[in-house]
């Protein structure tokens, strides 16, 4: 769950236990469960309590909101879901997922993408194929021939390009909403 040598790292969750005393807290889940569990809701509780403070621009929870706030005209409870509804696509889903696509949509695509036609590149040969690797086949095998297109290294992210500290805590936002779905579901 957390590693002990990140304890002076702001905002890890062992700087989190140990800021909060979190005692029953041990680094194997199983160990204590609904200690852990308790915790990890209480991180994500304030992930999300800070989320909404940012988007409505609340200094303190105290405070009252100076964004986004309804108007006396609109119906104030659909204007404050609508919000809410971009408060969770601004800071929890933060267009890193995949789109996801409908099934029709899926089906649609397809019936109005053509196949993709690979051409026999040796001169004379008019042959087509739906597969590249057929056609590659049959270059060999007809015409003795075997090019080999330039393909590109595919090396991993650098990871010094990459922000650990956003992906930590999009992480726990995404793993915390996870669970209490569960949750939701066992209730």
């Amino acid at each position: 769950m957390f590693k002990s040598s990140s304890a002076g790292d702001l905002g890890t969750l062992y700087q989190l236990k140990c800021k909060l005393n979190k005692k029953d807290v041990t680094d194997k889940v199983t160990k204590s469960y609904h200690g852990c569990e308790a915790f990890f809701s209480t991180v994500l509780d304030g992930y999300i309590a800070y989320a909404a403070m940012e988007y409505f621009g609340m200094p303190s929870p105290h405070e009252n909101p100076s964004k986004s706030i309804p108007s006396r005209h609109t119906g104030s409870d659909a204007h404050f879901f609508k919000e809410v509804g971009k408060m969770v696509d601004t800071f929890i889903l933060q267009k890193v997922q995949p789109e996801t696509l409908l099934l029709e949509d899926a089906s649609r695509k397809e019936t109005t993408e053509q196949k993709p036609c690979y051409r026999c590149r040796y001169p004379g040969c008019d042959r087509t194929y739906i597969h590249e690797k057929r056609r590659d086949n049959h270059e060999l095998s007809s015409h003795g021939m075997m090019i080999q297109e330039h393909i590109p290294v595919r090396s991993p992210p650098n990871p010094q390009n990459e922000d650990g500290i956003f992906n930590y805590a999009h992480n726990i936002r995404k793993s915390g909403l996870l669970l209490r779905d569960f949750q939701d579901a066992i209730k």
